[in-house]
């Protein structure tokens, strides 16, 4: 159950950059409902990797009020790590039409780019 406190805070600040990481979802889609009563727009923001990237369109692709999301292009490990590269077009990202998030992880390139202790990578 959203208490009262966060949609206030959440349809005041439009910052709702992370609500993704922090809520999930369904709680994320139960949240642009709610700020779409009020003309909220919502952005699901750059959630890291393919993975979260592509949860985070999807989503935005479910709701009556995206907001542009923001996420960065030539991060070759991204592509690396799943199987079909992410697809952008005229500056879109083109959501892979496979069930689920239409994209499976490449085992062979997560170990490649995995962190290992004593790994000089920040982060």
């Amino acid at each position: 159950m959203l208490a009262v406190s966060e949609i206030d805070k959440i349809v005041i600040n439009t910052d709702a950059r992370h609500i993704l990481e922090e809520k999930g979802l369904t709680e994320s889609k139960k949240i642009a409902t709610i700020a779409d009563t009020f003309h909220v727009p919502i952005s699901f923001h750059n959630t890291k990797g393919p993975i979260g990237i592509l949860a985070a369109a999807h989503l935005e692709a479910s709701i009556p009020n995206p907001a542009p999301m923001e996420f960065v292009t030539g991060i070759d490990w991204r592509d690396e790590i799943i199987d079909e590269p992410l697809c952008v077009e005229e500056g879109r990202l083109v959501l892979p039409t496979r069930p689920g998030l239409g994209v499976k992880l490449n085992m062979e390139g997560i170990e490649a780019h995995r962190w290992r202790s004593g790994d000089s990578r920040s982060g």
